[in-house]
């Protein structure tokens, strides 16, 4: 391990290394729901273009992901979000 701090690493996930389908429904508590998306989107999916039900009473997600590339607004959102929370990391750290 080098110098860098855990937050500076690039987490590599392992691929899963079986066939694709061209499309995935998850439906789960929402935190299960939430971390096995987390593995499909760094396993090339993203999410469809379709609403996501929220069960209230009983706290599970379900919704749908595909095969593909998140577009370029996406990525630009995503890279406005880190800049915004390492801002805040950086405030914070100093106020302490």
């Amino acid at each position: 391990m080098t110098n860098k701090s855990k937050s500076q690493e690039t987490i590599q996930a392992k691929p899963i290394d079986i066939a694709h389908p061209e499309r995935l429904e998850i439906m789960a508590p929402a935190s299960l729901a939430l971390a096995q998306a987390a593995a499909h989107v760094r396993d090339g999916y993203v999410f469809e273009d379709t609403s996501i039900t929220i069960f209230s009473h009983t706290g599970a997600l379900c919704f749908t992901l595909v095969k593909g590339d998140p577009d370029d607004s996406m990525l630009e959102r995503a890279r406005n979000a880190y800049v915004e929370a390492l801002a805040l990391q950086q405030h914070q750290a100093q106020q302490a």
